[in-house]
């Protein structure tokens, strides 16, 4: 209702220990933002902040927490300056001004019943708009059918999962230099095919090759079943780290191997990272 009275889209109000108002400003903690908003990245040093959009690889600017100063730079030789207020820091937390969200990365900004309202960020909105029905229905699926935890029991580090795009009915998991694809069938996943490859996901992909999962994987070595081909391209999503660092990555390759990241965050262990949430689920 509120959303559709301010004419913005607006996700959930921030809880009150995420918000201070100092002198009727109100400020927001930049921990809570980096746990539990998937489209907003702020991570701190002694003494700065870094703030971005994390739909946006581009947009990030580093807030001196003395000064208050925010800088940018959208190319390698250009920087921009602005004047933001101050972050406020305590023994635990350290805050931001919730206009200088407004001003620095243009997330909708709404003080409403003494609640704080923020809106998606300009990435998000823009990923939420280009995710079809397909997609949606897809990530759903897939949200139903979780692999086995033991599926690379002894693995640390990175796993990238592909699916073929815009479906959920098929997917291969990539974990140092194995792949295994599943199907399935019969209410269970189904393995279909496992491969030894020549590259891990860390390394440079994709590369040119006559087929899309060619060009993510590299040459690859049959272990047993029939290599899936997905003519239409994919989408992928890597999930990395240990402990409470992790990190995780998503986008696409085409047919052709041309490749298009359209989402990338580090941070603590939290429901931003979980492999079942999509893009659109940052939109009401």
């Amino acid at each position: 209702m509120i959303a559709a009275a301010l004419g913005v889209a607006l996700l959930a109000p921030l809880p009150h220990e995420a918000v201070q108002v100092v002198q009727g400003r109100a400020f927001v903690s930049c921990p809570w933002l980096q746990q539990h908003r998937g489209d907003l990245s702020c991570l701190g040093t002694p003494s700065t902040l870094a703030l971005g959009d994390a739909y946006s690889p581009t947009v990030v600017w580093l807030i001196d927490r003395a000064s208050g100063e925010a800088s940018s730079h959208p190319t390698s030789t250009d920087t921009v300056k602005r004047p933001v207020t101050p972050p406020r820091t305590t023994p635990t937390n350290v805050f931001l001004a919730a206009r200088d969200l407004q001003a620095l990365l243009g997330v909708k900004v709404v003080w409403q019943a003494g609640q704080l309202f923020l809106g998606p960020t300009p990435g998000a909105e823009r990923a939420a708009a280009n995710t079809t029905q397909a997609d949606r229905a897809a990530a759903e699926l897939r949200r139903q059918r979780v692999l086995p935890a033991d599926l690379f029991p002894d693995g640390e580090g990175e796993r990238l999962t592909l699916f073929p795009l815009g479906q959920a009915e098929e997917r291969c998991d990539w974990m140092e230099r194995e792949v295994r694809c599943s199907a399935w069938r019969e209410d269970r996943w189904q393995e279909t095919w496992a491969a030894r490859v020549g590259r891990t996901s860390w390394d440079v992909w994709p590369t040119p090759a006559g087929g899309v999962l060619d060009a993510v994987l590299g040459p690859a070595t049959t272990v047993r079943g029939e290599e899936p081909r997905w003519p239409e391209g994919v989408e992928y999503e890597g999930i990395s780290g240990s402990g409470f660092g992790h990190a995780v990555r998503r986008g696409r390759v085409a047919p052709g191997g041309q490749w298009t990241p359209t989402y990338e965050k580090r941070g603590t262990l939290d429901d931003a990272f979980a492999p079942s949430v999509p893009p659109s689920t940052l939109a009401p």
